[in-house]
């Protein structure tokens, strides 16, 4: 394809194929996006509220899978399921 198409550019193409996506498309993604991040900023996504460093959190994290198995060697071994 000679137009930015082949690139999947269709908003700095001129050609009428690419004009009809984007006149068709309106401004539903830009309604979408600002949808998406009011809820993000209503539920509160993407913060962390442990006050924890990744490498921290990492070694917690551990440390239970650690306990975790721990327990179910334990109870492995001393007959149940």
């Amino acid at each position: 394809l000679s137009c930015s198409r082949a690139r999947g550019d269709f908003e700095k193409c001129c050609c009428s194929f690419c004009w009809s996506l984007k006149m068709t498309r309106g401004n539903q993604r830009d309604i979408d996006r600002a949808r998406a991040q009011a809820r993000a900023q209503k539920n509160g996504a993407g913060k962390n509220e442990d006050g924890l460093t990744p490498t921290q959190r990492k070694e917690r994290d551990a440390a239970a899978l650690a306990e975790k198995i721990k327990k179910k060697e334990a109870a492995k071994a001393a007959g149940g399921s």
